[in-house]
């Protein structure tokens, strides 16, 4: 059933909430800016009846276009042991008291978890009750927890994560794919259950907070695990880099639709990001800035200024966190009333990608000769089926990094690249995945498009390294620059096949 609201969802002429919402993350025109506002619930997230009867009463006070699902920030490993409290601060969340590692192989005897059953089965409840009293037309998404966050979560600190890796990093490691597995379960519970994505919160992610080197180590292959996982299943994901300097880089190299950091407080600034990354933006509003101790005018400027930075494309207006409990109400409606009177920006036109797909190439070796093939399985965050990307045994396999799930060349630029410098290339040596006929493939950088019934993202152009030229012959790597192709991420399972359209 439909909920209705003190803003109101308007009738004739206006998108929906997920109408809207679907369109900022792919690249469409919107009626308006879309916007998401959260906080805690303490004392009230105990029990699914409670948090869900909270998140309902919060939706009607403010209408806004995503709900982020509000848990307790320990929720996720309560069911391992850890003992906590209520904070009692203007977060309102719970903080560690006690915890099952006392020793380094404790890591490996964490007890079994289940989407079915303690806290994790209350989440699920809670996303299965939202969804019935809210109807379809709202985004649902779950907040979920990166590994390695979690491992801090269990183990009290983050100084007691880096001891785990000094003293046994196997150890750890054994834990960290542990709670991956029960993440991915828990993830798909709360598809099945209704939500249509996941806030995945990194708190770790930063360089102010945990080295990087150790987050790259410890943190992207089990993130990568769980987001790969559950991308088949989730439209709205939603990469959270907690704190100051980020790696801001995660955004692209992560199989995630949106980005949401404290834009307020730390590089990058809005529009700075908006050439960082394809992704799409959640964020504008200060968490512990005007929204808390502001006036509603100086408030509401925040979003107007959100909106002014990216002409509201790309964007949901968003807090960079959790915004305090002691946030006036006033000023929360004065941030969602803002966004109704924002206007946006006349998107510069795009020319309509259109072409087709006359060829395909796999390998399932790293350095092998790629094979032609008339038609191939593609699956969400990992690539095609067979091909030494999605099995994580290609040449740079083991340097993540967004766009490497599947590649494409166009016909027309080994054409040109043959005129130019007398060099001919056949397409299977190109080592790209997919030729295209009768399409400008730079323009898709940013862009969603779609393969059949497959829809993918463009990245970045795919430039040629020596390895190519390595395998090929002198001049190739001067000679198809900026026309070396586009790395692209697969957003949805399917099948591709050679004689597809590419629209766009």
């Amino acid at each position: 059933m439909a909920i209705s609201s003190r803003h109101g969802q308007a009738n004739s002429g206006q998108m929906t909430h997920r109408e809207r919402v679907r369109a900022v993350l792919q690249g469409e025109a919107i009626d308006r800016p879309a916007i998401s506002l959260w906080h805690h619930f303490p004392g009230q997230d105990d029990t699914p009846e409670k948090l869900t009867a909270s998140t309902i009463a919060f939706q009607q006070e403010y209408d806004v276009d995503l709900i982020k699902l509000m848990p307790t920030g320990m929720y996720s490993v309560l069911d391992y042991g850890v003992e906590v409290y209520l904070s009692g601060d203007t977060v309102g969340t719970t903080r560690f008291a006690a915890g099952p590692i006392k020793a380094p192989s404790d890591w490996a005897g964490l007890p079994v978890v289940s989407p079915e059953r303690g806290a994790l089965g209350d989440q699920v409840e809670v996303v299965r009750r939202v969804r019935a009293a809210l109807g379809p037309d709202v985004p649902i998404i779950q907040t979920i927890f990166s590994p390695l966050t979690m491992a801090t979560k269990v183990a009290g600190t983050n100084e007691a994560v880096l001891a785990a890796i000094e003293r046994d990093e196997a150890a750890l490691e054994e834990g960290l794919a542990r709670m991956a597995s029960d993440v991915v379960a828990f993830g798909r519970a709360c598809l099945e259950a209704g939500a249509d994505g996941f806030f995945f919160a990194t708190q770790l992610a930063s360089r102010a907070t945990f080295p990087e080197a150790v987050y790259r180590r410890f943190g992207v292959p089990y993130d990568l695990q769980v987001l790969r996982a559950l991308r088949s299943g989730a439209w709205c994901t939603i990469l959270h880099l907690h704190g100051l300097e980020p790696l801001f880089g995660l955004a692209q190299e992560y199989p995630v639709d949106a980005v949401n950091w404290h834009d307020r407080e730390t590089e990058p600034g809005l529009s700075a990001a908006l050439g960082q990354t394809v992704r799409s933006l959640v964020a504008g509003i200060a968490r512990m800035g005007a929204v808390v101790s502001g006036t509603t005018e100086e408030a509401a400027a925040q979003v107007r200024d959100a909106v002014a930075q990216t002409g509201g494309h790309r964007l949901i207006v968003a807090p960079g966190c959790v915004i305090p409990t002691n946030a006036p109400a006033a000023n929360l409606h004065a941030l969602r009333q803002a966004i109704e009177d924002c206007p946006v920006a006349a998107r510069p036109s795009r020319p309509t990608a259109r072409g087709h797909i006359s060829g395909i190439f796999i390998t399932p070796t790293a350095g092998r000769p790629l094979e032609p093939v008339p038609a191939v399985t593609v699956r969400a965050g990992y690539g095609i089926v067979g091909d030494r990307y999605e099995a994580g045994e290609g040449t740079w396999s083991q340097r993540p990094g967004g766009g490497r799930e599947l590649t494409l060349i166009a016909q027309e630029d080994l054409e040109a690249m043959a005129r130019e410098s007398g060099i001919r290339l056949a397409p299977v040596d190109s080592r790209r995945n997919v030729l295209t006929t009768g399409v400008d493939l730079r323009s898709l950088v940013g862009r969603r498009f779609r393969i059949g019934t497959v829809t993918l993202q463009g990245i970045r152009l795919c430039q040629p390294c020596s390895y190519l030229e390595e395998k090929t012959t002198p001049g190739v790597l001067k000679a198809l620059v900026d026309r070396g192709g586009l790395r692209v991420d697969v957003l949805t399972d399917g099948q591709i096949a050679v004689g597809d359209q590419i629209e766009g």
